[in-house]
């Protein structure tokens, strides 16, 4: 499936959802490149919203998620945008505050949500900033510190689930769990 055609895809879906509550997402997703599912690139020669650039010459070749590509999935609810929604890392990743497992997320910024912020303020820009430093102080529980403070060993996570190429197996993979929770939801009404 190409960005385009998902794209296209993601925003049928979401203006399904046409509503009061959801007038906000679909103002916002004009800006953001991929609905309910976002790809997040740090890259140094990036300049689009989610494509995100990341160009600090005092780090650069320092930071182990650089050139990785990560599939993050949010679930709005209908209490959006008064209630935080839920984001959830789908690459699998070795970091600090993500869990690898479930995908959870530990970020103050999700604390600290604000209806009246951009999702791009609230979720895509706190994202981005916590792959570029994570936060040691608060990391996810069981995560073992030596491994999320070495380079190698998460260049190494980065290159083998990161790649453009496996961003669209999650993609593909969490568009039909999303498909398949429907048709169950719709069996069960």
């Amino acid at each position: 499936m190409t960005d385009n055609t998902f794209k296209i895809k993601a925003i049928g879906e979401i203006k399904k959802l046409k509503s009061t509550d959801y007038c906000q997402v679909l103002n916002e997703m004009k800006n953001i490149h991929d609905p309910v599912i976002i790809r997040l690139h740090i890259d140094a020669d990036s300049t689009t919203v989610v494509d995100f650039n990341y160009n600090d010459d005092s780090n650069e070749g320092k930071n182990p998620y650089a050139g990785g590509f990560y599939v993050v999935e949010i679930h709005f609810g209908k209490s959006y945008p008064e209630k935080t929604p839920t984001v959830l890392f789908r690459t699998p990743i070795l970091h600090a505050n993500i869990s690898k497992t479930d995908g959870y997320i530990c970020l103050e910024a999700l604390n600290r949500w604000k209806s009246s912020s951009s999702l791009e303020e609230n979720i895509v820009r706190p994202l981005r900033d916590l792959l570029i430093t994570p936060n040691f102080d608060d990391m996810i529980g069981g995560i073992d510190e030596k491994i999320v403070r070495d380079y190698d060993t998460i260049r190494e996570n980065v290159l083998e689930y990161a790649t453009l190429e496996r961003t669209d197996e999650h993609v593909e993979r969490l568009l039909k769990r999303i498909q398949d929770d429907k048709e169950r939801a719709a069996s069960n009404s």
